[in-house]
């Protein structure tokens, strides 16, 4: 590939954007960062300066997904223009039966037309305190989503309470769902972005055509942190298929400058053990320093049988 690798994070719906505007005021580097919403407002909360407000003919009424999708492709242009050029795209919406639930197939069919390598959705199954009706619609978003990218990690906010303290609240329980997207996108794009530590060509091939993604995410620090993070990786509630079924399995190793190799690869080879003899296996490692020396280590499961 020649030049720059051009990589844009989408956030579509209230859900998608507000994610997306954590990620970045967190930071991911070398991406650029977009906003597709019908709702003015959430655009002014944002310093994020792509911005596609959907049509606003066609919003009036109850938000549900068959308007998100309408909107969508109200605007196919001015989302194609924005996409224009982008070699991964990653969208990111809530799947709570709103304008996200419609609007993100759309995308990523735009994205796909205008001839983007790899289209990778990230979407959030909502908390059961909302509500069984959006639940029901989120599986409906879901499957519609996933036929329309090539790999859709799915972050189920409910098992999300489970690693969250005894105090659980409505603000941090949103906030702990943005977190967990942010260190999705993070673990995808910075593997990539820093140093070339893989090729973007190997990682297309990992991710391309293959569904379902399952993630597991950890982080320590301290005296034996890479297995620590590993190990937490592996058994985090997140996972909701056993890494054991995936047929390709991406780990990626956020680490301080100090981390030992051998360390690295001793852990690797621990969860390729864990994996199908014939399982499509790599093991990614970028440098992030941090006050805290901590390692973050991002497991992506795909590829389960159906």
């Amino acid at each position: 590939m020649e030049g720059k690798l051009v990589i844009k994070i989408v956030g579509v719906g209230t859900g998608g954007c507000h994610a997306v505007d954590h990620m970045y005021l967190k930071g991911i580097s070398g991406v650029d960062f977009v906003f597709i919403d019908t709702h003015p407002y959430t655009f002014g909360r944002s310093d994020i300066t792509e911005q596609i407000c959907l049509s606003t003919g066609l919003t009036e009424g109850p938000y549900d997904p068959e308007m998100g999708r309408k909107a969508a492709e109200e605007s196919r242009e001015e989302i194609a223009a924005a996409l224009q050029g982008a070699d991964m795209v990653i969208i990111v919406a809530g799947m709570g039966g709103s304008i996200g639930a419609g609007a993100a197939p759309v995308v990523a069919e735009i994205a796909q037309s205008i001839g983007s390598d790899l289209t990778v959705g990230v979407a959030a199954r909502p908390f059961k305190f909302e509500g069984e009706h959006w639940l029901c619609r989120a599986q409906e978003g879901i499957a519609l989503f996933k036929e329309k990218v090539d790999s859709l990690v799915v972050i189920s906010n409910e098992h999300l309470l489970r690693t969250l303290k005894p105090k659980i609240t409505l603000a941090n329980a949103f906030t702990a769902s943005n977190e967990v997207l942010y260190q999705a996108a993070q673990g995808l794009c910075d593997p990539i972005t820093r140093n070339c530590l893989i090729s973007f060509a190997d990682f297309v091939s990992l991710m391309k055509n293959a569904g379902l993604a399952h993630i597991g995410v950890g982080q320590a620090s301290g005296e034996n942190k890479v297995e620590k993070a590993a190990k937490e990786a592996m058994s985090s509630s997140l996972l909701e298929l056993p890494v054991g079924g995936a047929q390709r399995i991406l780990v990626s190793f956020l680490v301080p400058p100090d981390v030992d190799l051998k360390k690295l690869d001793n852990v690797a080879s621990m969860i390729f053990n864990a994996a199908p003899e014939d399982v499509n296996f790599i093991w990614v490692a970028a440098i992030v320093e941090s006050p805290e020396n901590i390692v973050r280590v991002t497991v992506f499961a795909t590829d389960f049988a159906d």
